[in-house]
């Protein structure tokens, strides 16, 4: 059943309150569901979801979103199960999903969305959050791509950093107008572990995520003429690695 956005936000109250009454939880499918029959009571007991209008960052130029469009996806909420058929988009400045109901965006919040996947393109995209790293640059709400899982999980971080007008007039320097700024940055991790750890594209930390195979990794990177700065070279490398396991 569609709802508009208000009585979507009246039955999250309703359903909240009736909840705190009753001290009972709500029980979702763990089967894939049609997520435009069931937003409706998405993280209404819980208070997981955010109501926000659509934004557009008027006056800023570049975009905060990985994607710009919006495409048809699926997410994993913690605890209750698996949404499939919905719109959604990343939006890596604010660092959190936003689906579409009734032409309206609703922002889903990190600690309740575990991951989310779509394709683009032709190519495929997976977000997974709930990791932490060592010097803190990574929070377990922080969702990183997933870019290979074998014998070593590799990951990637778009972040979008906000860059303020610094535009000199005496100089005739600087830009004129807030800007977006793309960052990416990469990480490891065991299989099945969440303890990660940030990784460059340069041949000594490659090559150390290869343990005792590091040598055949080496010959096989010269012998194919591979780039360790470049990102599809390296998960060719992690792809033999997994073989050689």
């Amino acid at each position: 059943m569609q709802i508009s956005l208000n009585s979507f936000f009246i039955c999250c109250a309703v359903l909240f309150l009736s909840v705190l009454c009753s001290g009972t939880h709500t029980a979702y499918s763990q089967e894939p569901q049609r997520a435009i029959q069931n937003l409706n009571s998405l993280g209404a007991t819980s208070g997981n979801v955010m109501v926000t209008f659509n934004e557009s960052y008027y006056g800023i130029e570049g975009s905060p979103y990985h994607i710009q469009d919006f495409v048809t996806g699926a997410f994993h909420q913690t605890g209750t199960g698996r949404y499939e058929d919905v719109n959604i988009r990343y939006n890596a400045y604010e660092d959190w999903l936003e689906v579409i109901i009734e032409k309206d965006s609703l922002v889903l919040k990190p600690s309740a969305i575990r991951s989310f996947e779509f394709s683009y393109s032709g190519v495929d995209y997976v977000y997974r959050n709930g990791f932490s790293s060592g010097n803190n640059d990574i929070s377990r709400e922080n969702y990183l791509r997933v870019l290979h899982e074998g014998s070593v999980v590799f990951m990637k971080r778009h972040s979008k950093e906000l860059k303020k007008a610094n535009f000199d007039p005496v100089f005739n320097t600087g830009s004129r107008y807030d800007r977006f700024v793309e960052n990416e940055s990469y990480y490891t991790a065991g299989v099945n572990g969440d303890q990660i750890e940030p990784v460059r594209l340069r041949r000594r930390d490659i090559l150390d995520l290869m343990g005792d195979y590091s040598d055949q990794i080496a010959k096989f990177a010269r012998d194919n003429r591979l780039n360790y700065r470049s990102e599809a070279d390296v998960l060719r490398m992690l792809e033999q690695y997994d073989r050689l396991q």
